[in-house]
């Protein structure tokens, strides 16, 4: 086994020879420094790689952030640990064979109620108009004056939608997205659809749109 350094800079001619348990080194000494927290980078690499494997279900970042937490001492450096997105990626490839090649499974659609998908649109449209009406740098009192004045229309805001006299704001694209979204799962319900296809329908709804 060669040394892994090589740069422009550093063309580093070291050796390692293994006999069963037993590592030789080689004819021809390092010409660089150790890297800092080498032994501890590559413990994290191997353990994290075999826990991917233990627990498929859970992330590899969280498996990394976990590893690093526990094993790196704050006080000392480890430059020789790559980045943790790269971590993650090499975990998840490491555990690639455990995914399933078939998608084709059906979906328990008993406890997904026939309204809107993301449920929580009202309150992040909440959030945006009052951060809008606000500042990063909005003073204490002047946050307790408009959190009083969202509260004071709360009870009138009920009656309103009770009244059928207040109804959602929605924009056109999320409307259309929506929509979108409700003809796909009606296909998946009548059997037009497969999972697979409907998983598929939808990711290119809400993923980038790339131009080849």
């Amino acid at each position: 086994m060669a040394c892994s350094q090589r740069s422009k800079n550093t063309n580093c001619g070291a050796t390692v020879r293994q006999l069963g348990d037993l590592y030789l080194p080689g004819p021809l000494e390092h010409v660089h420094q150790p890297t800092p927290g080498a032994e501890i980078a590559a413990s994290i690499v191997h353990v994290a790689k075999t826990m991917a494997q233990e627990n498929p279900f859970q992330s590899a970042g969280a498996i990394i952030t976990d590893l690093i937490r526990e094993n790196i001492p704050v006080d000392e450096p480890c430059t020789a640990l790559p980045n943790i997105d790269t971590l993650a990626h090499n975990a998840n490839y490491h555990r690639r064979k455990q995914r399933p090649l078939n998608l084709q499974f059906d979906i328990q659609d008993d406890h997904i109620p026939n309204d809107h998908i993301r449920t929580n649109n009202d309150l992040e449209g909440w959030h945006n108009r009052l951060n809008s009406r606000g500042s990063a740098q909005m003073p204490f009192y002047r946050m307790v004056a408009l959190l009083h004045d969202e509260a004071s229309l709360v009870p009138i805001q009920v009656r309103l939608v009770s009244d059928n006299k207040l109804k959602r704001h929605q924009s056109a694209t999320f409307k259309n997205l929506q929509r979108k979204i409700f003809l796909y799962w009606g296909q998946y319900e009548t059997g037009d659809k497969s999972a697979e296809q409907l998983l598929r329908s939808c990711s290119l709804l809400y993923g980038p749109n790339i131009k080849i």
